[in-house]
């Protein structure tokens, strides 16, 4: 006979409309790692805290902290992560900044942007992340983002456990260059060989994405560089780790997939800009 969860299912997830219910079923139901390991356990918390540090682009990362009625040890928990997008960093950024965003805003629906990149970034890990067969976070459940109405949400795995970036202030050696150039060369492979029904001509409008974003917010690069600089260049590549949390050079996986489009190949490898010490790691989908 299983032992019922004494958790509080309604708790809401950081004060959002996700609660822990969701969770848990998503957890139960999609999750292969979490159904063996501890698949008939009854579940005491869960609790969660922010990883992004108010530094995600387009989103909120959450790390979600599953604790068992029967734990041996307070290591005796399941972590797991939902990401869940908003506006909050690009709003503070504006706050702090002396740039008047109200031109753009009547040029751009934000939240409609928001909207877009989010699916876009669902139907990535969805449908194109099998064919592409790349370094990728398992994602296990994805939510599509209607606002006012129903919040978005991709539910995955916790990285942190087998990966790391590194920091806006270091740079990577030559081997984890070529690791990196492998990786996005079996990527474009594996596209162009696909069906062209899958991706051709569904994922245009991001193109001129990221020039759009950075002639808005030119002026506010000192905010961004502090607040978003995770999510703008390799803080979107994140590194395997030995066993005492050493960076190796092999890739553990690409993360944020929201501003991915087709494009020419040679835009993945590396984007140069003038204050940036190191790479930067934006998906397109095949060579023009």
């Amino acid at each position: 006979m299983l032992i019922p969860d004494v958790v509080d299912l309604k708790k809401p997830i950081y004060g959002k409309t996700l609660n822990v219910e969701w969770l848990l079923d998503s957890l139960r139901c999609n999750d292969k790692i979490y159904q063996k390991l501890h698949g008939d356990r009854a579940v005491k918390d869960v609790t969660f805290y922010d990883v992004s540090g108010g530094k995600g682009f387009l989103s909120v990362v959450l790390r979600c902290t599953v604790h068992f009625i029967d734990s041996t040890s307070a290591k005796d928990v399941y972590h797991t992560i939902l990401k869940v997008p908003g506006l909050e960093s690009i709003e503070e950024a504006n706050k702090k900044s002396d740039h008047d965003m109200e031109e753009h805003n009547k040029n751009r629906d934000r939240h409609a942007f928001l909207m877009e990149s989010h699916q876009f970034e669902c139907d990535f890990y969805n449908t194109l992340a099998p064919i592409l067969n790349a370094p990728c976070p398992k994602v296990y459940k994805t939510e599509e983002l209607i606002f006012g109405k129903k919040e978005g949400v991709l539910h995955m795995e916790d990285l942190t456990l087998r990966g790391k970036t590194i920091s806006h202030f270091e740079n990577i050696n030559l081997s984890q260059v070529k690791s990196v150039i492998k990786a996005i060369a079996h990527m474009h492979k594996n596209i162009l060989t696909a069906d062209k029904a899958l991706w051709q001509g569904k994922f245009l409008k991001n193109q001129t994405a990221f020039a759009d974003l950075v002639s808005a917010l030119d002026s506010m690069i000192e905010p961004l560089v502090k607040k978003m600089h995770g999510d703008m260049h390799s803080g979107n590549i994140m590194w395997a780790i030995d066993e005492e949390g050493n960076i190796q050079n092999e890739l553990a996986a690409f993360v944020d997939w929201q501003i991915m489009h087709e494009g020419g190949g040679l835009l993945d490898p590396f984007f140069k800009k003038e204050g940036f010490r190191n790479i930067s790691f934006f998906p397109t989908l095949r060579y023009s």
